[in-house]
């Protein structure tokens, strides 16, 4: 009768150093002088981590993760008419840093600290503080998305929830002054040098206090103009549809 297989790694001794070591996902792990009970605590821990990762789990890197997260999200972020939506290219930007430092690193070893350093890097690149807060938010969602689909342990995304978000006058990260409105003065002169068309675009934006984009995605065929007071406009896409019983506004 053939013995069963050792599923779990024997420490060695590595004779020209004395040292014990283990060889765990393609490396050496050296534990310690051979013999000592540092080594063999050492073993212990490591190898109840290795019990508590579900077998699926102990090869997915963070490329794969990514990798399958990205599939999914480039089907999941789209509007109706099939283009995608900006949370799309956000979650693309937000994991760009992630895959430079840390794409062959394991999911089971991703913590806190190598977050931290990912978000060190977009300091460092010049991101301002909010946009950098945010997209390490999205990174989070990733790892809950891995958990979600058991590719992830669950304790390595509550892990990352520890880290708290860069505070106003506590980083270098720059803060940019907020985007403030132009002066109605200066729309008036503005519109009066404009194409007849965006003139009355911006009219309309001054009537009913619509963003640009939702301007210029009118279409004629959503005007309802049966009532000649009155015309009514819905919108054949808005961030919304997807709830029910909620029109636009």
């Amino acid at each position: 009768m053939a013995r069963p297989k050792r599923t779990l790694p024997k420490s060695t001794l590595h004779k020209a150093s004395g040292l014990a070591r283990v060889y765990i996902h393609g490396r050496y792990i050296y534990l310690g002088k051979w013999g000592s009970p540092e080594a063999n605590e050492k073993l212990r821990k490591i190898l109840l981590e290795l019990e508590t990762v579900p077998q699926s789990m102990r090869k997915v890197t963070v490329n794969d993760l990514i990798a399958r997260f990205l599939v999914w999200a480039e089907k999941h972020y789209r509007h109706p008419n099939g283009e995608h939506t900006g949370s799309f290219q956000g979650y693309r930007t937000a994991v760009k840093h992630l895959v430079t430092l840390h794409g062959e690193t394991l999911v089971s070893k991703f913590g806190p600290l190598a977050l931290k350093a990912v978000r060190e890097k977009m300091v460092d690149v010049g991101w301002c503080r909010t946009k950098i807060n945010d997209r390490v938010g999205l990174i989070r969602t990733v790892f809950k998305w891995g958990v979600e689909n058991e590719l992830v342990p669950e304790t390595i995304y509550r892990a990352l929830l520890a880290v708290r978000g860069l505070e106003q006058g506590k980083t270098t990260a720059p803060d940019y002054p907020p985007v403030t409105s132009a002066p109605l003065e200066d729309v008036l002169k503005t519109i009066q040098c404009c194409h007849k068309t965006l003139a009355d675009m911006i009219r309309l934006q001054l009537l009913c206090g619509m963003r640009p984009q939702e301007v210029r995605l009118i279409r004629s065929c959503d005007i309802d103009k049966r009532d000649s007071n009155f015309w009514v406009y819905i919108p054949h896409r808005h961030k919304t549809q997807h709830k029910k019983n909620i029109e636009p506004s």
